[in-house]
């Protein structure tokens, strides 16, 4: 989950003041430049938000699961939104408005502080997947992703890792911005180095610290080191 800057107290008056939206696999949440005027907090399903890129490649974001807060800034809504987001499995949400969110805020103004510190929170999560892409290229990025996704899905199994959701070659690319091929050449030099495996469909990461190293981890938090 990503609300830990939140109380307890704080998050059932968000709840509280929510509409509960159905959303069916495949259909959009928002669009880009869509004015950001909702908060949204998933109750079942799993949400990506993601964005297409200049050589018109999908690059994958975030993916949001049960328990996780998305959405709008509450200083500037009439900002359109910079990605879009789509359910990835049939999902029920909780949806509140950026005018109620502002007045909840007034009332109480606890509220206000643990927001910004949420915002505070998912804008250090994105500012390191941009580091990882930018600063160690593609390898940097991949190793990253299988990092978080170890955090996210992980089990861990004596000195390896088994990510308990499956994901293709052309998922990864995804989330990397890169083409499904590139991806292939970089998990088969990994699993001849044994670093990975996969397993049934799914991946297993053998030597974590490989891929620590690729990417320069930093350590950093499980809120903030997750997909």
């Amino acid at each position: 989950m990503n609300t830990t800057p939140f109380s307890q107290q704080m998050m059932d008056l968000l709840k509280a003041n929510m509409e509960t939206r159905q959303v069916p696999k495949g259909t959009s949440l928002f669009q880009e430049q869509e004015p950001s005027k909702h908060l949204y907090y998933v109750w079942e399903g799993q949400i990506q938000v993601m964005n297409t890129t200049g050589d018109e490649k999908l690059f994958v974001i975030q993916l949001y699961h049960p328990g996780d807060l998305l959405g709008a800034s509450t200083e500037q809504p009439d900002i359109p939104c910079c990605f879009q987001a789509e359910a990835t499995a049939d999902s029920v949400v909780g949806v509140i408005g950026v005018e109620k969110l502002r007045e909840l805020m007034k009332e109480h103004p606890e509220l206000a502080v643990q927001l910004v510190k949420w915002l505070t929170l998912m804008e250090r999560s994105l500012q390191l997947k941009l580091r990882d892409l930018f600063l160690y290229g593609k390898q940097g990025a991949l190793a990253a992703t299988l990092l978080r996704l170890c955090h996210t899905y992980g089990v861990r199994r004596d000195s390896e890792i088994r990510i308990e959701q499956r994901f293709t070659h052309a998922d990864l690319a995804k989330f990397i911005g890169a083409t499904r091929e590139s991806v292939n050449r970089m998990v088969n030099k990994w699993r001849k180095k044994q670093i990975l495996s996969v397993e049934d469909g799914y991946l297993i990461v053998q030597d974590s610290h490989a891929l620590k190293n690729m990417c320069h981890c930093m350590n950093c938090a499980k809120e903030v080191c997750r997909l």
